[in-house]
């Protein structure tokens, strides 16, 4: 269980509906690995502690298209249901870009702070042989 929260989150449309974000915030942290939460919105709300009401909110605004979303996939939608005969259970609709979002943005943080540490070891190696001048 670990899902990335990206700070766009925050300056996006969903911005506007609190109830949306902190239900979809949920989903991200619970889904599996290729994005799909399959359980109700009952044992979404025992398992986070936010009230029933507000993840149903949160589900009918994230379900919803929206035309100002940033990627059009799916109309805006956040989620999609698993199973349209059913109430319940959902796929994240961008969860595969933004994994490897995750993934990349790891990847370039990883390499700074590897290239960082090498500089640091060759500056600390340059300044060894050198002594200091007493004036």
């Amino acid at each position: 269980m670990y899902g990335k929260i990206f700070e766009q989150i925050y300056e996006g449309s969903l911005r506007m509906n609190w109830k949306a974000m902190v239900t979809f915030q949920q989903m991200i942290i619970l889904c599996n690995e290729d994005g799909t939460l399959d359980m109700t919105p009952q044992a979404l709300h025992f398992r986070t502690g936010i009230p029933l009401e507000i993840i149903k909110d949160g589900i009918e605004i994230l379900e919803s298209d929206d035309p100002e979303s940033r990627t059009p996939n799916q109309n805006g939608k956040r989620i999609v249901r698993l199973d349209e005969h059913r109430t319940w259970g959902w796929k994240l609709v961008n969860h595969k870009h933004y994994k490897h979002l995750a993934s990349y943005e790891d990847k370039k943080k990883k390499d700074r702070d590897r290239i960082n540490e090498k500089r640091a070891a060759e500056k600390a190696n340059k300044n060894k042989g050198v002594a200091k001048c007493r004036g």
